[in-house]
C-alpha cells in the first residue's frame, strides 16, 4: 500500500501508520521537499484485513497520520482512513488473471486528550544574608490552571488537539494584598513518557517556541499565563509539563520581561499531567 502527499510549503514533519510511530518501516520523516511518500508493509504495519464476497475481493485498511511539526500533533495535522480494495476475478484457466484495485480516502481528523493538571510546590531559600532574622515573610502559596478560552475561563478537565486553552499561574499572599515579591514563570519543558522532551521557555521565561507556547501575560505580581493550542506527541497518551515559579524581590515594581531575575526563593517542580484518550 502506497500514499502520497503533495504540500504547499517543504515538509518538515512525519506521515505514519497511526500506533506505529516508532517503526521506521511504518514512518516517512521530514523530505524537506513539497511532497511526501509512504510505503505501508502489511505485516510490520497491522494492516487490517477484510475479506468481501459481494463484490469479491480483499480490503486493506489503516489510518495514517500527516503531522507537520517535526515533534508534535498540532491543530493542523490530518488522519486519514485508508481504505484499498483488492478485486478477485476468476476466470477459465486459459484466460489470464486480471488483477487491480480501487484507492479511496475517507478523512477523520480527530484527537482527543483528558487534561488533568496536577503539581507538587518546593520552596527553597536561597538568600544567604548573615543578619540576624527577626521576622519571617509567609511565603505565597502557588497553584497551576488550565481554563478554557481565557483568563476568565472555566478550568477544564477534557480538550481535544487544537482547542483553545489558558495556561495560568498564580500566587497568593493569604488575607494581605501586599506583597513584596516578584513572580517570573521559566523553565518549562514538556515530557513524553519514554523520556524524549522539549524545552517550551527558558530560565528566563522567555518562550523557545512561540507556535506551542508564547512567552507569558503577566497581570499582577504573582499572576501569570498565556493562551495556546493543545497539541500532544504522536501516538503517546500522556503529556507531562514541569515548570517552575521564581519569586523575587520587588524593586518599586515587577519589571515583567525576558531579562535575568537574581532569585532570593525559587517555587521547583510545578508539574502539569496531560492524559490522551
Amino acid at each position: 500500500m502506497a500514499i502520497s502527499f503533495t504540500t504547499k510549503k517543504p515538509f518538515k514533519g512525519h506521515v505514519y501508520v497511526k500506533g506505529h510511530f516508532d517503526r521506521k518501516k511504518c514512518r516517512t520523516d521530514a523530505t524537506l521537499t513539497r511532497a511526501a511518500n509512504l510505503s505501508i508493509p502489511f505485516a510490520i504495519c497491522d494492516v487490517q484485513k477484510k475479506r468481501s464476497y459481494s463484490p469479491k475481493g480483499l480490503f486493506m485498511q489503516t489510518t495514517v497520520v500527516v503531522a507537520f511539526h517535526p515533534m508534535f500533533i498540532t491543530k493542523i495535522d490530518k488522519s486519514y482512513f485508508v481504505k484499498c480494495f483488492y478485486t478477485e476475478s476468476e476466470q477459465k484457466v486459459k484466460t489470464q488473471l486480471d488483477v487491480r484495485y480501487y484507492l479511496s480516502l475517507e478523512f477523520y481528523d480527530i484527537h482527543s486528550i483528558r487534561w488533568k493538571p496536577s503539581f507538587d510546590k518546593t520552596i527553597i531559600n536561597k538568600n544567604n544574608l548573615q543578619t540576624q532574622i527577626v521576622t519571617q515573610q509567609i511565603l505565597p502559596t502557588c497553584k497551576y490552571e488550565v481554563l478554557n478560552g481565557g483568563p476568565t475561563g472555566r478550568p477544564v478537565n477534557y480538550v481535544y488537539v487544537g482547542q483553545r486553552v489558558y495556561h495560568k499561574w498564580s500566587c497568593k499572599m493569604g488575607i494581605s494584598e501586599n506583597t513584596i515579591y516578584c513572580m517570573t514563570v521559566h523553565s518549562c519543558i514538556v515530557k513524553e513518557i519514554t523520556g524524549r522532551e522539549v524545552w517550551l521557555l527558558d530560565k528566563d521565561g522567555c518562550a523557545l517556541d512561540k507556535y506551542l507556547l508564547n512567552s507569558l501575560d503577566y497581570t499582577t505580581d504573582l499572576t501569570g499565563g498565556q493562551t495556546s493550542q493543545v497539541f500532544k506527541f504522536a501516538d503517546q497518551s500522556s503529556l507531562f509539563f514541569h515548570c517552575q515559579i521564581r519569586l523575587s524581590i520587588k524593586q518599586v515594581q515587577c519589571n515583567v520581561c525576558c531579562f535575568k531575575i537574581t532569585a532570593f526563593y525559587e517555587n521547583n517542580k510545578k508539574i502539569g499531567k496531560l492524559l490522551l484518550q
